[in-house]
């Protein structure tokens, strides 16, 4: 991928954010800030928001750190906390302290027999959003193993437990080998929401080993088509509307933030949403249960069948818009390079699903395709202001709005 023709021009606050973003040279001083051992640092994650704040994950040798800086008009010094300080996440605290996550433990699980000795491991974070830990701990002689997910929000946290409680349920009932990871309990103090581990291979990882679309591809992505086609057809376990109109309405607004620091970029944004805009009045009304984050990643493949994570983001909205951002997962591993092939797979996809849930799809799914496309520019560039990649990802929605438009 070349870098964009139209690089950031001079701006006061992208000079902060580049050196924000500067990991060897911020190690010295953050280690002296936090009192941490010096060590090898690394940019794990960052959030860009133009004229407003950034913040930034490092890896500071092994201990976390996060900055957040304000781009307002405020001049407040960057903020700092190590990990686990994360003031948005109570629940960390508890994750972190053997004596603690036992206690808590026993508390929500008082049907097993005592636990002890439960230590956690961090799988991922986002700072003041969600962590997700392996809980390991010890029921009699037997180790144990659970997922807890730490969430700043307590109603969140609520919605999520019984929501993917009930769908389970109803998806269990069915024809269908769709499963979900069992949730186990609630804890609204610390808002930890605890789940069964659940075996399998990431699809993203299959298609990452796989060569083109040969090589048991189609049986892998007719089964993520067929599970999510599951997940539509079930009775809605949540009232949460995910209106696509409010979705829009913000790519506007952060491209237009966005025109301070890229303006070619941020240009192009706009016409592509323009465009998304005036497309809109024209799709089907359809209506249903969706997942609202189905990526690759969140498909676990085993000898026993398929099993679908992370409903922390469902509702009712078009159905049409969880096959969209498979598609546009699908596509940005193609812009990335990340397989041969890797072009093919989104017609693939969508031939699985429609095979799996029945024609009449292709116009609103690659339309929301496009929107997806959109979305992870907006993350990218977030992420990584001067990156080529939103520039692509932007490009390649303006592609699949093209060549919806040829195909009519």
């Amino acid at each position: 991928m070349t870098p964009p023709a139209e690089l950031a021009p001079t701006a006061p606050e992208l000079a902060k954010v580049d050196h924000l973003l500067q990991a060897r040279a911020m190690a010295p001083y953050l280690a002296h800030t936090l009192d941490c051992p010096a060590g090898p640092c690394h940019v794990l994650d960052a959030k860009y928001q133009p004229g407003q704040r950034c913040t930034v994950l490092y890896a500071l040798g092994p201990a976390l750190v996060t900055g957040v800086l304000r781009l307002d008009e405020t001049a407040a010094p960057p903020r700092w906390w190590r990990f686990p300080d994360d003031p948005a996440l109570p629940g960390l605290r508890v994750l972190t302290d053997s004596a603690a996550l036992t206690g808590a433990l026993r508390e929500a699980l008082p049907r097993r027999p005592p636990l002890r000795g439960a230590r956690a491991t961090l799988l991922r974070y986002r700072p003041h959003r969600r962590a997700t830990f392996l809980v390991r701990a010890w029921s009699g002689p037997h180790l144990v193993r659970f997922v807890a997910k730490a969430y700043h929000d307590a109603g969140k946290a609520a919605a999520v437990f019984a929501e993917t409680r009930r769908l389970g349920a109803r998806l269990g009932a069915g024809p269908t080998a769709v499963t979900l990871a069992r949730p186990l309990a609630y804890l609204p103090g610390p808002r930890l929401v605890l789940q069964e581990v659940v075996g399998g291979r990431p699809l993203d990882q299959v298609l990452g080993d796989c060569r083109g679309v040969g090589h048991g591809l189609p049986a892998a992505l007719g089964s993520a088509a067929a599970a999510l086609a599951a997940v539509h057809a079930a009775p809605p376990v949540s009232a949460r509307e995910r209106p696509v109109a409010a979705e829009l309405a913000r790519f506007h607004r952060r491209a237009a933030a966005a025109a301070t620091v890229r303006p070619g970029l941020a240009c192009r944004m706009r016409a592509v949403c323009t465009e998304l805009d005036r497309r809109a009045d024209d799709l089907p009304k359809a209506r249903a249960l969706v997942h609202g984050d189905g990526k690759p990643s969140q498909f676990l493949l085993s000898p026993a069948g398929i099993t679908l994570l992370d409903f922390d983001h469902c509702g009712l909205a078009d159905p049409a818009s969880d096959v969209g951002t498979f598609l546009a997962a699908l596509r940005h591993r193609a812009i990335v390079g990340a397989a041969p092939g890797a072009h093919r797979l989104p017609a693939a996809f969508l031939g699985a699903y429609q095979a799996a849930a029945g024609p009449g799809i292709t116009t609103a799914a690659r339309w929301y395709e496009a929107v997806a496309l959109v979305r992870k520019a907006l993350r990218a560039f977030a992420r990584s202001p001067r990156s080529p990649l939103p520039a692509a990802l932007v490009e390649a929605a303006r592609q699949v709005l093209s060549e919806e438009v040829t195909a009519r």
